[in-house]
């Protein structure tokens, strides 16, 4: 059953005149231009990891952060995830734009959705360091 979680990190995020795409262990990510490109932060420094969100997503789910740092985003919807416990194929699609086709995810990763309904899959490792588990209502 999926549990309620909050993204507890932050990102730095660009908006891209140009569609694009990334090539990611569970898939190619294919975005159209106006999307946003994202780098997770740790510990205030920027990841080896980048990603993308589409235009839509963004402007509902993520905010700017105060302070001095531009191009500084946190992501304040609520989303529900679970593990799914075996292997699977999804397909994203945000704003009727197939954004992956499929997307490959493994027995530990977890199947997330955001309010707007669009449904990704995250690696465990990235999933436990970013999110943490709401309370109930």
């Amino acid at each position: 059953m999926a549990k309620r979680y909050r993204k507890v990190s932050r990102v730095l995020a660009f908006r891209s005149d140009d569609a694009f795409s990334f090539q990611k262990p569970w898939g190619v990510q294919q975005l159209p231009e106006g999307s946003w490109i994202i780098i997770p932060l740790s510990n205030g420094q920027p990841t080896g990891d980048i990603y993308g969100c589409n235009r839509e997503a963004f402007v509902e789910t993520y905010g700017t952060v105060d302070g001095d740092q531009p191009n500084m985003y946190e992501k304040h919807a609520i989303i529900s995830a679970y593990q799914v416990g075996r292997p699977f194929l999804l397909r994203t699609i945000v704003a009727g734009y197939a954004e992956t086709d499929p997307a490959i995810g493994g027995p530990t990763d977890w199947l997330v959705q955001n309010p707007g309904g669009e449904i990704y899959a995250v690696a465990d490792i990235v999933f436990r360091a970013t999110y943490r588990e709401l309370g109930p209502d």
